[in-house]
């Protein structure tokens, strides 16, 4: 009825990719998230939030895919057009952020790691304030890295940090909460 170049015609594909990629179908999630990535281009334009949103989920495919070449092009992109529409004190840039620092997480290169989440915190503590369940994933993000580097002391300070908002803010039986124990 919408026909197929409509923005909700758009959000049902990013919807139904979605669904592929928690399945852990990545190929038939990419072929979704495209589809619904060249309709937002065309329709809403190239510098919307929702085509920086569906960047941010093509990059996080591939990342699961291993490609991580490609899940940094398609993150990058997914910032840029964050910090030019929506500026570069706004969440969905934090998670541009966090994504291209869990990228470099991947593939070793922990300095540009911590770069990319130390800016995602700044810039959630900021704006959603510091006990904010985003503000504990880059908390998390952060203490990750330390512990893949071996920096366990400061690992164990953000992973504590981490759980002090989450069992406050979400409860002692949220499954936030237990990613913060375990990471401890």
């Amino acid at each position: 009825a919408l026909g197929s170049e409509h923005p909700d015609t758009a959000s049902s594909y990013y919807s139904i990719g979605a669904v592929y990629s928690k399945k852990g179908k990545y190929d038939k999630a990419l072929e979704f998230y495209i589809k619904a990535l060249e309709i937002r281009e065309k329709v809403l334009g190239s510098e919307h939030p929702y085509t920086a949103s569906s960047y941010n989920n093509i990059g996080l495919v591939y990342s699961e895919k291993g490609e991580y070449d490609k899940a940094l092009e398609y993150h990058t992109k997914a910032l840029e057009i964050s910090e030019k529409v929506l500026g570069s004190e706004h969440p969905d840039t934090a998670t541009s952020y966090n994504n291209i620092g869990s990228v470099y997480r991947d593939i070793g290169e922990y300095d540009k790691a911590l770069e990319y989440h130390t800016k995602a915190l700044e810039i959630v503590e900021k704006v959603l304030g510091s006990e904010h369940p985003d503000t504990a994933t880059s908390y998390n993000n952060i203490g990750s890295v330390y512990r893949d580097i071996g920096e366990y002391d400061k690992a164990l300070e953000y992973h504590t940090k981490a759980l002090e908002i989450v069992e406050k803010v979400l409860g002692s039986e949220h499954p936030d909460t237990a990613t913060s124990y375990n990471n401890i």
